[in-house]
């Protein structure tokens, strides 16, 4: 009987998936693979269960998630299964997987890959395998490896370890040296159909329509929008818009939970609900991305001068290039409401 490779955790991606079967039926690993694609649509998740497959006992599926090999994996204490993501290296085999994502749940993708967690990874791979039949490296936010951790890695992949496969997972792949990519194969995922997503979110309390037109169909930004609590916002945000009162704003920001994480995923929620706003003014409410405020959106739109619009969109400008500095996370939250209260005085049309 033909083995089964069931790669069913994994919404869609079934180009991928035939791509990663052939591999394991085969058994033939390349040193290096670049899972490239939106964030949010399996990637991890695939690394994840491909070093599963390649090493569950299994004769008949794979991965069976019943042995050993696999357990382990799933649970991130196996021995010869790596990971490397924007993190500090101390607890962090801790944490993956809590929450119910391979990424920790304080996640933050503006801090960068090491060259010491490139260097520890490094001197793991001078020892043999403990137990697996085949090694994995899984390296999540790839595109966070320093310049210096990309061309120390480099060295490693010029003469790769016998039976030990890289996995670079990256939604921004242009930022990882030529010299690297021209080493992978390339394995490309692409955002999840409806269906697919609906799937992730049938006992939402979020309509799941919301949920797909505001993450794009990333599963995983669809959660942090939950999970951070960014979806529960939008009323408040809104009757600050409207009735332009600084005192409402004064307390929002107040009570929100100010972490760069979180106040990354609002400034591009508050620029949707402003392209959503600036749609409405131009009376094509049917293409706005919360269609379920629908309502509060045109309210808002009628409530505000083009002027206000326009400034709102350059102020995002800037507190995205903020971001990435050393800014204070409270006065960019200041930043991007300021234009609402600049033009009171204009008559609004």
């Amino acid at each position: 009987m033909e083995m089964e490779i069931d790669f069913s955790k994994v919404k869609g991606q079934e180009t991928a998936k035939k791509i990663l079967e052939s591999a394991i039926l085969f058994e033939r690993y390349p040193p290096l693979y670049l899972f490239v694609g939106p964030r949010g649509v399996g990637k991890a998740t695939m690394a994840v269960e491909f070093a599963k497959a390649a090493n569950c006992v299994s004769n008949d599926v794979r991965p069976c998630g019943r042995c050993s090999q696999c357990h382990k994996i799933e649970r991130f204490v196996h021995p010869d299964v790596h990971f490397l993501l924007p993190d500090k290296p101390e607890g962090l085999r801790q944490k993956l997987g809590q929450g119910g994502g391979v990424r920790p749940p304080d996640f933050d993708p503006s801090r960068e890959i090491s060259i010491r967690q490139v260097r520890e990874i490094q001197y793991e791979l001078s020892r043999p395998p403990v137990e697996a039949r085949h090694r994995f490296v899984i390296i999540l936010n790839g595109e966070n490896l320093t310049i210096e951790s990309q061309n120390a890695l480099l060295k490693t992949l010029e003469e790769p370890p016998s039976n030990t496969t890289f996995i670079m997972v990256s939604d921004n792949p242009d930022l990882i040296l030529p010299t690297i990519r021209s080493r992978a194969r390339t394995v490309k995922f692409h955002y999840l159909g409806f269906n697919d997503f609906v799937d992730f979110f049938k006992s939402s309390t979020v309509s799941p329509a919301v949920l797909y037109r505001l993450s794009n169909g990333s599963v995983g930004e669809a959660k942090e929008l939950i999970n951070w609590g960014i979806i529960s916002l939008r009323n408040q945000v809104l009757e600050i818009l409207i009735k332009k009162d600084l005192d409402l704003l004064t307390a929002f920001i107040g009570e929100l939970y100010v972490e760069k994480p979180l106040v990354s995923k609002f400034i591009a929620f508050y620029g949707v609900l402003f392209r959503d706003i600036l749609l409405a003014k131009l009376g094509m409410s049917n293409l706005i991305t919360n269609i379920d405020m629908k309502g509060r959106i045109t309210e808002a739109a009628n409530a505000l001068h083009w002027k206000v619009i326009e400034d709102v969109f350059e102020a995002l400008k800037k507190a995205e290039r903020a971001l990435k500095r050393n800014v204070n996370i409270q006065f960019i939250l200041y930043s991007v409401f300021k234009p609402i209260f600049r033009y009171e005085e204009i008559v609004v049309v």
